[in-house]
This record gives C-alpha cells, sequence and structure tokens, in this order.
C-alpha cells in the first residue's frame, strides 16, 4: 500500500490538527483579547498593540477602528513625550528649584533684618524721644529759674531804689526844715513882682504895638507860637521819588497805586502846609526833607535832624507832600528813606495806637505801658472816612470831606492844614450808624472815651465800598464833627507837641533797626 493509499487519512487527520489548532488559536486569542482589554491601560503603550489598538476597543465606543487606533497612538505619542521631557528638566527644575530655596532663604534672612532695624529704630526712636523730652524739660527748668533770678533781681533793684528815693526824700526833708519855707517865699516873691512888671510892660507894648509886635517880639506870644508844631515826616514837593522802573517823578506827582522803587504800591498820599508852623526842615544830600523824617544811612537809620550832613534850612517851603506805601520805603535817587507809616512791624504799630488812644484817655503811662498791644488791630495809620461824608463847618454848614481845602475851618477843629487821601482797597471800612462810613482803626468819642470805630457797638464792616478812595483830614485842633454830632479825631489824632510823640518815634526806630 502506497503513500497515496493513507492521502485522505492524511488530509483528514491534518484538517482535524488545523480545525483543532485554530479552536486553540481562536480561544487562546479570545483570551488574549479579554485580557488585554482588561488591562488595556497596562497595554495600550505595548508596540505590539499599538498598531491594533482599535480591535481593543471597549463596549459603547462608537469610533472606528481607525479613529480608536489613531487615539490611543497619539495618547502613546504624547505620554512618551512628557515622560521624555521630564526626564530632560529634571536638571532644570533641579535648579529652579535651587533657585526658589535660595530666594526663599534670602527673604527670610531680609524679614529678619527688616525686623532687627524695626527693633532698633524703635529702640533709637525711643532713646531720642527720650533724650529730646528731658532736654525740654530741663531747657524749660532752666528758662523758669532764669526768670526767676530775674524777677528776684529786679525786686532787688526795686528796694535799692526805693531806699535810694527815701534817702533822698529824707535828705530833702531836711533841707526844707533847715531853710524853711518862709526865706524861699521871701526870696521868691521880689523875683515875682519884677518878673509880673515886665510881663505887663510887655503886654502894654504888645497892646499899642499892633500884631506885629505880637508875632516879632512878645514872648508870651512867642511860646503860643511855639507850641503850633507839626511833627511831619514829609518832603518838599519837588523832591524826585524813584518809581519801580527806575524813573523819576516829583513827589507831587504820585498818585495812589503808582509803584515806588523798594516801596511797592501807593497805599495813601499826604500834603500838609507847614506855613506858620514850627517844622524845622532840612537839607539833606540834595533832597529837602523835614527833620523828623527816618532815613537809612550806612550806620542804620537815624532822624534826619541827627544826622550831621543835613543842613537846617531859615526859610523852608509851605507844603511838604508824604506817601505811605507797601513795604514802607520811599528812594530818591541813592537815599533810602522811610514813608510816613515808618514801621511795618504790627506789634508796634498796634503799640503806637495805643499810646494814643491811652493818652486821649487820660490813662497813665504806667497802665499804657503794661497793656498788651492788640496786634489784631488792623490799618494803622490808615484812618480815615468815606467819600461823601460830611463834615460840620465851623459855621454850621456841611460840606463833603473831599470837597474841604487848605485853610478852610471845621467845627471842633479850626484850620485845615493837612488833607489826606488812602486807596481804600487797603483798608477796612466799617458803618458806624446813618450810612456814616469809616475805616476800623479810626477813633470816634463814645460816652466820653476814645474808643476805635470797629469796636463800637452796632458797627458793621462795609464788604463792598462804593468808592476807591478814603480821605482824611489834619486840623488845629484835631477834632472833626460828622453828621449827627458824631465827634471823631483828625488824621493826626492828637497835639503834634505832645510827648507821646517822643516814644512813637523811638518805637518806629527801633522796629526799623531791628529791621
Amino acid at each position: 500500500m502506497t503513500i497515496l493509499d493513507h492521502t485522505w487519512s492524511i488530509l483528514k487527520l491534518l484538517i482535524f490538527i488545523g480545525v483543532y489548532i485554530s479552536i486553540i488559536l481562536k480561544i487562546l486569542v479570545s483570551r488574549v483579547h479579554k485580557h488585554v482589554s482588561d488591562n488595556w491601560s497596562e497595554h495600550r503603550k505595548n508596540p505590539m498593540f499599538i498598531p491594533r489598538a482599535g480591535a481593543f476597543r471597549r463596549d459603547g465606543d462608537s469610533r472606528s477602528f481607525t479613529e480608536s487606533t489613531g487615539s490611543n497612538f497619539k495618547s502613546w505619542l504624547w505620554t512618551t513625550g512628557k515622560n521624555f521631557f521630564n526626564v530632560l528638566m529634571k536638571p532644570i527644575k533641579y535648579i529652579l528649584t535651587l533657585i526658589h530655596k535660595i530666594i526663599t532663604k534670602f527673604r527670610s534672612i531680609l524679614d529678619t533684618l527688616r525686623a532687627q532695624a524695626k527693633a532698633i529704630r524703635n529702640m533709637f526712636s525711643n532713646i531720642v524721644g527720650q533724650v529730646a523730652e528731658k532736654m525740654s524739660n530741663t531747657t524749660a527748668a532752666i528758662k523758669f529759674y532764669q526768670a526767676k533770678m530775674t524777677d528776684i533781681v529786679k525786686r532787688q533793684k526795686a528796694v535799692f531804689q526805693l531806699i535810694l528815693y527815701m534817702a533822698k526824700a529824707m535828705k530833702m526833708t531836711f533841707d526844707s526844715l533847715i531853710k524853711g519855707p518862709i526865706p524861699a517865699i521871701a526870696r521868691f516873691f521880689p523875683m515875682f513882682g519884677i518878673l509880673l512888671l515886665v510881663m505887663i510892660a510887655l503886654c502894654i507894648v504888645c497892646f499899642v504895638g499892633g500884631p506885629f509886635v505880637k508875632l516879632v517880639t512878645c514872648p508870651i506870644c512867642a511860646v503860643d507860637m511855639a507850641s503850633v508844631a507839626a511833627v511831619a515826616v514829609c518832603f518838599d514837593k519837588n523832591t524826585p521819588i524813584t518809581l519801580a522802573n527806575r524813573k523819576c517823578i516829583p513827589i507831587e506827582s504820585i498818585q495812589l497805586g503808582q509803584r515806588l522803587l523798594l516801596g511797592g504800591d501807593v497805599l495813601s498820599t499826604l500834603r500838609f502846609r507847614i506855613q506858620g508852623r514850627r517844622c524845622p526842615v532840612y537839607s539833606y544830600r540834595g533832597v529837602v526833607v523835614s527833620g523828623s523824617h527816618l532815613v537809612y544811612t550806612l550806620e542804620g537809620p537815624k532822624r534826619i535832624q541827627d544826622c550831621s550832613e543835613a543842613q537846617l534850612l531859615t526859610e523852608g517851603p509851605s507844603e511838604l507832600y508824604c506817601v505811605i506805601t507797601e513795604d514802607h520805603r520811599i528812594c530818591s535817587g541813592s537815599l533810602e528813606f522811610a514813608d510816613f507809616y515808618e514801621c511795618g512791624c504790627v506789634e508796634t504799630n498796634a503799640t503806637t495806637m495805643n499810646f494814643v488812644q491811652d493818652a486821649l484817655n487820660a490813662v497813665s503811662d504806667a497802665v499804657s505801658d503794661q497793656r498788651s498791644p492788640t496786634a489784631s488791630e488792623p490799618h494803622v495809620y490808615a484812618w480815615g472816612f468815606q467819600k461823601g461824608t460830611e463834615i460840620e463847618m465851623e459855621d454850621g454848614s456841611f460840606c463833603p470831606i473831599e470837597a474841604i481845602p487848605y485853610e478852610a475851618r471845621v467845627r471842633d477843629g479850626g484850620a485845615v492844614y493837612g488833607i489826606i487821601c488812602h486807596a481804600t482797597a487797603s483798608i477796612r471800612l466799617y458803618d458806624i450808624g446813618d450810612n456814616i462810613g469809616v475805616s476800623g482803626t479810626q477813633l470816634v468819642l463814645h460816652q466820653g472815651v476814645w474808643v476805635r470805630a470797629y469796636t463800637l457797638p452796632g458797627a458793621r464792616e462795609i464788604l463792598d465800598p462804593p468808592h476807591s478812595i478814603t480821605y482824611s483830614l489834619a486840623t488845629e485842633q484835631h477834632c472833626l464833627r460828622l453828621q449827627g454830632g458824631i465827634q471823631v479825631r483828625d488824621y493826626m489824632e492828637i497835639e503834634e507837641d505832645h510827648p507821646v510823640f517822643d516814644k512813637i518815634h523811638l518805637a518806629n526806630l527801633q522796629a526799623s533797626a531791628r529791621k
């Protein structure tokens, strides 16, 4: 029997074996497929399954074989790339972590230093504060004891002065007792009789000789004439005044609001007729000026009459001019003078106002000197009346203040010898009743006492003055009477030869020297 006789048997065996192997393979493939599907997260990166990832789709996955395979490949590629880059980034991450740690450590060190600096600063601040407080307390204690010692010394000085005065009084008392009043009276009456006879003879000569003798020869009238003094700090009308633009014009041409070199804006203009009044006028380096005017020299501020270069004029001008400026300076060529105001110190000016007011009210010098200056009182030397204010004349008629000329005679004041104009914008006006507008520092007689207008009961400040110029006058008796019988002082306020002007001139001179 040949092999061909067994071909069919062999073929059936091979078919059987093939079917068996197919069944085995199918079971094996099914189990492998199930195993891979169940553990897909572990096998999806296996190169064997990546090309066939679509065959391991789970139930409910509607994607096609190609889409599922492509999605798995992308996931594998991303994961592989991420792991690769993680490996590459490890040195960089290490370096960045190291830098972060260094910065964190440095920040911690800085925070520690800031905390220590804050503690040191607070400690230093406390130390300095305590030291400053102790020094302040020590200084205050030293000043207190210094003031106490000064007071004690003054008291001791006063006691010794009283003892000295007592000794002098006792000496005078003994001299009076020794010499006696009767011998003195006996010596006085003969001399008095002779003087009385001489005075009677002179009066007879005066009566017979007429007014010429009265004005020239009679000593009694000479004394009377000497009392008509003029405290004028002014210039001759032709005195050249330097403007801010360096041009010069005569002082009589100066207008309110013009700007002067060093002085600023002109706030007031003043002119006085001094003919027949005692007002010494000097020539000082070519400028004709009153003796009481203040000039600034290399040695400091001086009155013209105290300057060695000043020459007294026997025949001076009949009219003098002056101005008040913002900075209280007037330049004439290379010379620098004070203005009529003289001083810009508020305390000094308030003190001078107190001097005059106290003198008019007969307040003693002791009380006046002890009174504190009212520094809040504004616009010293700027008193006056608004345009149109009616002034009562000597004949009983009324005239607007701006229309009153020189030599006109006013009620209570006599002849007018000075005319003053102020820029209203530089002062404060008050309505004191009946639409009478006056500056706040104008002296008004109220219940027998001279007071400043702004302190009057019912005085009301005029916030929008109708006129740009405020006026005032200087009169022989320094009084004016307004409508309604209101009595006020003129611009000079008090007699020009009153001792109060010595105190005012001294105060202004001292204030100018300090400046």
